[in-house]
């Protein structure tokens, strides 16, 4: 891994978790301090994430972390469900024997991942897990470039708000996702992406006016 996927890796999940809190201001400078890291690789890393929405590099005043909206979630989440749709679909009819026992594997693990609410690093590394097994089964890069940026966003939305509740409420739809595709089940696996997403815009909507976005 290069020291920008290093500083890419490390700073998503930064904002996603809520690290670098929405609204927040923050310098290259203070970023690679943070990571240790030299100024190339994290101004690279921060190009990256200002693409896909999830800082905003402006000039004289640095990088600010936007404020979450649940309207542009919603939104999010009607592309999250096409694209998600086409990569489980893609998943059943490419996954090798491997990729699905290691589909399987996840699944089975993931509900203890969220069992610890306080260590968040962990179950966003469960989420990352869990998509680059369905993207890299689906055998689509194209897929890959188009998740990303959705997942990284929703994810980062759903982090802010989420509950015990919810952590355990997601783990589930994930692993049931993981363990349709490991079986090659595409009625399952597109069912149990939809109830994912359908569960995910409820959260959204049930957030409007209960607790109000930093920024």
């Amino acid at each position: 891994m290069t020291d920008t996927e290093k500083a890419y890796e490390a700073l998503e999940a930064m904002v996603v978790i809520g690290q670098l809190a929405p609204g927040s201001l923050h310098t290259e400078r203070e970023l690679g301090e943070m990571l240790q890291l030299g100024r190339t690789p994290v101004r690279e890393a921060l190009q990256k994430l200002a693409h896909e929405g999830l800082v905003e590099i402006q000039s004289r005043r640095g990088i600010f972390v936007p404020p979450v909206s649940a309207e542009d979630q919603q939104k999010l989440l009607r592309v999250r469900r096409a694209v998600e749709a086409l990569c489980v679909e893609s998943a059943c009819e490419n996954a090798t024997e491997a990729q699905r026992q290691a589909m399987a594997a996840l699944a089975a693990a993931m509900p203890e991942a969220a069992q610890n609410v306080g260590n968040r690093t962990d179950f966003l590394a469960s989420l990352r897990a869990a998509h680059l097994a369905l993207t890299d089964a689906a055998e689509n890069p194209f897929l890959l470039r188009a998740m990303r940026p959705v997942q990284g966003l929703s994810r980062r939305f759903w982090f802010f708000h989420a509950t015990f509740e919810d952590y355990q409420k997601a783990a589930a739809l994930h692993a049931a996702v993981l363990e349709a595709v490991s079986r090659g089940d595409k009625a399952a696996a597109g069912a149990a992406s939809h109830a994912l997403i359908d569960y995910l815009e409820g959260f959204t909507q049930a957030t409007r006016g209960l607790r109000p976005a930093a920024g």
